[in-house]
C-alpha cells in the first residue's frame, strides 16, 4: 500500500475559469498515474505521441505568453 488514494493529480487553474475555459484544467501539471500501463495497448506509438502533443502544447504556450510581452508581428516573421 503506498498511501495514495486517488490515480493522479489534477491542477484546477484559476486563469482557465477566468477565460471561462471549463473544466479549467491545467494538462501541463497534471499527471496521470495509471497512464503508463494504459499506453501501448492498441498502439505501440502511443508514448511517444502523448509526449509530443505534451510538448507542442508547452511549446505554444510559451509562444503566446512571448507574444504578450514582444507582440505577434516578431514572433511570425
Amino acid at each position: 500500500m503506498t498511501g495514495y488514494i486517488t490515480e493522479g493529480q489534477i491542477f484546477i487553474d484559476r486563469q482557465l475559469h477566468n477565460k471561462q475555459i471549463y473544466p479549467p484544467i491545467n494538462v501541463l501539471p497534471s499527471l496521470s498515474r495509471l497512464m503508463k500501463k494504459a499506453i501501448e495497448k492498441n498502439r505501440e506509438d502511443h508514448a511517444p505521441v502523448s509526449n509530443q502533443l505534451y510538448a507542442n502544447y508547452a511549446a505554444a504556450k510559451d509562444t503566446a505568453a512571448m507574444k504578450a510581452v514582444i507582440g505577434e508581428e516578431v514572433i511570425f516573421i
